[in-house]
């Protein structure tokens, strides 16, 4: 990599970089996107569950049914 920066110059590294960095194809080489979709998938599961408090509702309900014996 010396070697290439020394004899093109920086620019050639800048453009590789912006490439791989700021392009869905760039980014696909290094982070597969199917890779990426479970991380969003679980993000958005964690999300919608914590808004909907449905583990809370869930847990009260328990609760009451055992009458507080769990």
């Amino acid at each position: 990599m010396r070697e290439i920066v020394a004899r093109e110059g920086w620019m050639l590294f800048l453009r590789v970089v912006a490439f791989h960095l700021f392009t869905l194809e760039g980014l696909d080489r290094p982070v597969h996107a199917d890779t990426m979709l479970f991380p969003l998938g679980l993000t958005l599961f964690v999300s919608v569950v914590s808004q909907t408090r449905l583990l809370e509702s869930v847990g009260f309900q328990v609760l009451r049914t055992n009458r507080g014996a769990v």
